[in-house]
């Protein structure tokens, strides 16, 4: 019962902060979905309690009563949003003509939530302070369900979280909780690397051993592909510092030695010879196909959202294995070709490109900054590449930490954008956003 206690007393209070102050209806909104309390405290809580419907009324109430703070910063970044928005508008009309109107609703309505969210996170995200507590908030509540995971292994001897059904309740199967875990690791990471004093460095780094021993207990061959990409870009785009180096190493060493016989062996069959795959890894290679071909002959609105699944035994390659007449594509970019069409296609491609595009900007110039300018843009540079590489083995499209890390890039230059004489920037910010209108 204190699980719950706590949970309603927490959700009460952000309930009303979000009245007073929006941007702590945002944060909360994302805590809430990373950390799924029906699910943690299932024994207790009605799994069903819409924790987050409640917080997202709040949070509209009090941006109203607030005067609609932000819309000038909605506007600065209009083109993104527009992309974002548009991919939204096509859903809409690709769901006119649905192969199942129901599941088409289900997948739109799921997406319209989270672009709601993220546009008020981009009107409401302009200063260090929101920044950092929103990265903190993620990494913390994350941390704590890779904590679970962990435990329950170390006490059970298996993991209970790789099997169907389990891995993180509303966020799908291993495949999916992994995807979702991807951005807030970067966010660990980045933060374990950035300048932000020794206990929060340590403290973050202790999170992120917790995630990668999580993802490889998921044994979700694309999450592990995606996490050798993270560590990559980790050490190609982190400053070289001793600290820094220290901290790479660290965590290398720690997935190595967290990695045990079968997770060898399953990430390993990632790289087997056409004749050696199992049925899973050849079966993915079919379904892009049949993906591809659904979406060329659909190429305007697609299917219906969602629904290019419906399609998949017509255009399959062989015997297909499936208890329904659904077959997932297992793949992002042919999730929403089918679903919503080309042209929506690349608009939401489009919306995730802007941010990564101006915080690649930022880090390859490796300027002295606010320390968690740099967490957020380092966690932007090898966070997004690492969660889309994911999303094509199984589709991430309706995980809210993927438009996080977004939000974090549009956060960014909404803080680098203000005036110079605000008085919410420090003087390292300041000097950064001249270098950043400069180069703009």
């Amino acid at each position: 019962m204190i699980g719950a206690t706590l949970t309603f007393l927490v959700f009460g209070l952000c309930c009303v902060g979000a009245i007073i102050r929006p941007w702590i209806g945002v944060i909360a909104l994302y805590g809430f979905a990373i950390m799924d309390p029906g699910w943690n405290w299932r024994w207790s809580l009605d799994r069903a309690f819409p924790f987050q419907l409640y917080l997202a009324l709040c949070l509209f109430a009090g941006w109203i009563v607030c005067g609609l703070p932000g819309l000038k910063r909605v506007v600065q970044n209009k083109t993104g949003l527009s992309f974002l928005w548009f991919f939204i508008f096509m859903g809409w009309v690709s769901h006119g003509q649905s192969l199942d109107p129901e599941t088409s609703s289900y997948y739109l309505y799921t997406v319209f939530k989270i672009a709601l969210v993220t546009t008020l996170a981009v009107a409401l995200i302009d200063t260090p302070k929101k920044l950092w507590i929103l990265l903190v908030v993620a990494v913390v509540t994350q941390g704590y369900n890779a904590m679970q995971i962990n435990l329950q292994y170390f006490e059970d001897g298996f993991s209970a979280y790789s099997r169907s059904g389990w891995a993180s309740g509303t966020k799908g199967d291993n495949n999916g909780y992994t995807i979702f875990t991807i951005p807030v690791l970067a966010m660990s990471i980045s933060i374990a690397l950035t300048n932000l004093g020794p206990k929060l460095r340590l403290f973050s780094l202790a999170i992120a051993a917790l995630q990668i021993h999580q993802i490889l207990l998921l044994e979700s061959r694309g999450g592990m592909l995606a996490v050798c990409l993270l560590f990559a870009l980790v050490a190609f785009f982190a400053e070289k510092t001793r600290s820094n180096i220290i901290g790479i190493v660290a965590i290398g060493v720690v997935a190595i030695v967290l990695a045990g016989p079968p997770v060898v062996r399953e990430f390993s069959s990632i790289f087997a010879e056409a004749g050696e795959r199992d049925n899973s890894a050849n079966s993915r290679f079919k379904l892009w196909k049949a993906g591809a071909q659904i979406t060329i002959e659909n190429p305007i609105v697609g299917v219906g959202p969602w629904c290019g699944e419906l399609l998949v035994p017509d255009y399959y390659e062989g015997p297909i294995v499936s208890t329904s007449q659904r077959k997932a594509l297992h793949n992002i970019l042919f999730e929403i070709s089918t679903g919503f069409g080309i042209p929506a296609t690349l608009a939401y491609f489009a919306f995730f490109w802007i941010p990564l595009r101006s915080s690649l900007g930022l880090v390859l110039r490796r300027r002295e900054e606010d320390p968690w300018l740099n967490a957020a843009s380092l966690a932007i540079c090898v966070g997004m590449p690492a969660f889309f590489l994911a999303s094509m083995f199984s589709s991430g499209a309706m995980l809210e930490t993927g438009y996080l890390l977004a939000v974090l890039g549009y956060a960014v230059k909404n803080i680098l954008h203000q005036p110079a004489d605000s008085p919410q920037l420090s003087e390292s910010c300041a000097e950064e956003r001249q270098v950043y209108h400069a180069a703009s």
